[in-house]
């Protein structure tokens, strides 16, 4: 039944065919399947530069990988836009990377990550540094920041997180809330002190994220309200170097 669901899937997502990828997946399609050319559903829409098909996929759980973003650059059919919102995707789908931390450290970062406030409760009663970061440089206030996790961020804060805590390449948790498009969180940031004008190792500032990089994001309106927000406080524009890949 699954290899034929599959199939179904395949051509809808080929087609464009919104309804008929849904119904291919209720039928007991597999998100992650793969046709004969290893392409799964995803990518398969990305080549024909499907963006209906593609956000619907997306919030299905369909993961992004290398070759998806490398089939987005290159088909004819596929633009900025598609590249983009997909590459936003592929950095929401990072998860923690916790074998160099100690086990409550790691705790702390993995329901950081999920927005779990009685794990972030638990690891901080056995000890874990709220400042502590993963192997990937990535702190906790910056992974609950990525994924939307307001109520996590706040707990974070409260916990005494610092709020302009960079990794090694200049991220900060305002830049993470800004590209995850969350208001809420933005505006956590920005009252505990945040730094609008925080800029990355090549340069980037978060404005640069606001107007173009979640330009692509489904909810324009959103990011409208996220750059009036930065540039109330002050953000000033600047965009990366160009050798910045």
């Amino acid at each position: 039944m699954s290899e034929a669901a599959n199939q179904r899937l395949f051509e809808a997502a080929s087609a464009g065919d919104l309804a008929a990828v849904s119904a291919a997946l209720a039928e007991g399609a597999e998100l992650e399947a793969k046709d004969v050319v290893d392409m799964t559903a995803l990518t398969i829409a990305t080549r024909g530069g499907h963006l209906p098909v593609i956000r619907f996929l997306l919030d299905q759980g369909a993961q992004v990988t290398h070759d998806t973003i490398y089939v987005a650059s290159k088909s004819v059919y596929s633009n900025l836009w598609i590249v983009k919102l997909l590459q936003l995707a592929q950095i929401k789908q990072v998860r923690p990377s916790t074998s160099p931390n100690s086990e409550a450290d790691a705790r702390l970062l993995e329901a950081a990550y999920a927005g779990d406030i009685p794990g972030l409760q638990e690891a901080v009663q056995a000890g874990a540094k709220v400042s502590a970061s993963d192997g990937q440089d990535t702190a906790a206030l910056r992974w609950a920041a990525r994924r939307g996790q307001a109520e996590a961020v706040r707990f974070l804060l409260e916990m005494g997180a610092d709020v302009n805590q960079a990794s090694y390449t200049g991220w900060t948790a305002l830049m993470e809330a800004v590209i995850a498009g969350s208001e809420e969180i933005v505006a956590l940031l920005i009252d505990a002190g945040a730094d609008v004008n925080a800029r990355t190792f090549a340069s980037a500032s978060v404005l640069y994220f606001a107007k173009d990089i979640i330009y692509f994001a489904a909810d324009q309106a959103a990011a409208g309200r996220i750059v009036v927000q930065l540039e109330q406080h002050g953000a000033q524009y600047n965009a990366p170097e160009p050798d910045d890949d």
